[in-house]
C-alpha cells in the first residue's frame, strides 16, 4: 500500500534513524538508560544503505552498504567475531557481488560466463581466506579447461537446435 508514492521501503530508513536518535536522546536526558544501545551505530549505516537501495540510481551500492552495516552490527553486538585487521579477508565478496550482478542482470545474457567466473573465483578466494578451502589454485586450473569445454559443447548444441 502506498500513499502518494510513499512505500514502506522508502519510509523505513528514515524511521530507523529517527528511532535510534530518539532512544539516544532519551539516554542523554537521563529519562531512559540506553545501556549498550550505543553499540547500535551500524543501524545508521544500514539505514543509509537502504535509502540508497530504494532509490533507482544507487541500488547495488545501497545493498552493499546495508549488508556491510549488518555485518558491523553483528560484530558490535558480539554475534560475529570481526576484527578490523581481519576485514581484508573478505575482499572476495566484491568479486562475488560483481559476479551475481552480472548473472542476474536482465536482458543481455552476454555477461553470464563472466559472472560465473567472478562468482566461482570470488567464492574460492573467500573460502581460502577463511580457511575452508585448502587446495591451491594452481592445482585447480584444469577446472577452467573443463568449463571451457562444457561451454563450447553447450553453444554447439544450442546452435544445432536452431
Amino acid at each position: 500500500m502506498s500513499i502518494a508514492g510513499l512505500t514502506p521501503a522508502r519510509v523505513a530508513p528514515g524511521l530507523l534513524v529517527a528511532l535510534l536518535g530518539s532512544l539516544l536522546l532519551l539516554d542523554n536526558l537521563d529519562i531512559w538508560h540506553a545501556g549498550d544501545l550505543r553499540d547500535l551505530w551500524p543501524m545508521l549505516v544500514i539505514a543509509f544503505g537502504l535509502q540508497s537501495a530504494v532509490e533507482q540510481k544507487n541500488r547495488r551500492f545501497g545493498w552493499a552498504v546495508a549488508g556491510a552495516g549488518c555485518v558491523l552490527l553483528l560484530a558490535t553486538l558480539g554475534l560475529v567475531d570481526l576484527r578490523f585487521r581481519d576485514v581484508w579477508r573478505f575482499w572476495p565478496l566484491i568479486m562475488i557481488a560483481g559476479g551475481l550482478s552480472m548473472i542476474l542482470k536482465r536482458g543481455d545474457r552476454g555477461n553470464l560466463a563472466g559472472g560465473v567466473v567472478l562468482l566461482v573465483l570470488g567464492s574460492y578466494f573467500l573460502g581460502s581466506n577463511l580457511g575452508f578451502i585448502t587446495v591451491s589454485l594452481r592445482r585447480l586450473w584444469p577446472v577452467a579447461v573443463i568449463a571451457l569445454g562444457v561451454s563450447m559443447a553447450i553453444k554447439a548444441l544450442a546452435g544445432r537446435s536452431r
